[in-house]
């Protein structure tokens, strides 16, 4: 008890040294009195668009030799077939560790672990992204291989069989909680059962996904981002 007294005159003490304003000397909180807060300004990227339409947001930052590059790609889960639910979360992901027709995907997570860099994929509801991160000097041979992940990805069988045990681990288990089986349920009630806000990958749309079809549907985005807002293939 004796305790517990000695820690609230602590925290009292401290409250009054911190907001001496809370100590009674004002009785309207519109009263109270604040140091002006410094002056900010929001950075402004240097926006441009390349030769190829591919349009560009630059933020230079120089504090550390450090570059990151993020891109957004038109494709989505809600533009997959209803009966291969899952192709485009698994294409997002194979597509890059699934190689390239340089290196596979292992001898890629060798290259960047020793350069401290890294590169991943992955495709959400209605857009996906593909983001590096390196070091300035190694930029040059790291911006190759995220390059060569974006246009022409392996999609390796095995990592393909690799990830659909991974989404069909995820599938077994998401009954285990309350909180999913409720925004799951909530989700069909809102949307319809059939909208593709509301689908869920299911064993056997899971195994319906070929390699094929990541290989079809990287082709149709290819295509789909070659108009004046951005051509994908200009990386």
């Amino acid at each position: 008890m004796k305790t517990s007294r000695f820690t609230l005159i602590v925290a009292a003490g401290l409250a009054a040294l911190l907001l001496p304003n809370a100590s009674g000397q004002v009785k309207n909180y519109r009263d109270l009195q604040y140091p002006t807060l410094p002056k900010f300004e929001i950075p402004r990227p240097t926006v441009f668009t390349l030769k190829n339409g591919l349009q560009v947001f630059l933020m230079e930052d120089h504090e550390l030799p450090l570059i990151e590059v993020t891109a957004r790609i038109r494709t989505g889960s809600n533009y997959e077939p209803a009966d291969k639910t899952g192709l485009a979360q698994l294409m997002g992901e194979v597509q890059r560790t699934g190689g390239t027709a340089r290196q596979t995907g292992d001898q890629i997570d060798d290259f960047l672990a020793a350069r401290a860099a890294n590169i991943e994929t992955g495709i959400g509801a209605d857009s996906g992204t593909a983001s590096m991160d390196c070091l300035k000097a190694d930029f040059d041979d790291v911006f190759k291989v995220y390059g060569e992940i974006l246009r022409a990805p392996a999609f390796a069988q095995e990592k393909l069989d690799l990830a659909k045990v991974a989404e069909n681990t995820g599938i077994a288990r998401r009954n285990d909680s309350v909180g999913s089986i409720a925004s799951r349920e909530l989700a069909r009630l809102v949307y319809g059962a059939d909208s593709p806000l509301a689908r869920l990958t299911e064993y056997a749309t899971v195994k319906a996904v070929t390699r094929d079809d990541l290989v079809a549907w990287h082709k149709k985005i290819l295509s789909a981002q070659s108009h004046p807002a951005g051509d994908f293939r200009g990386f």
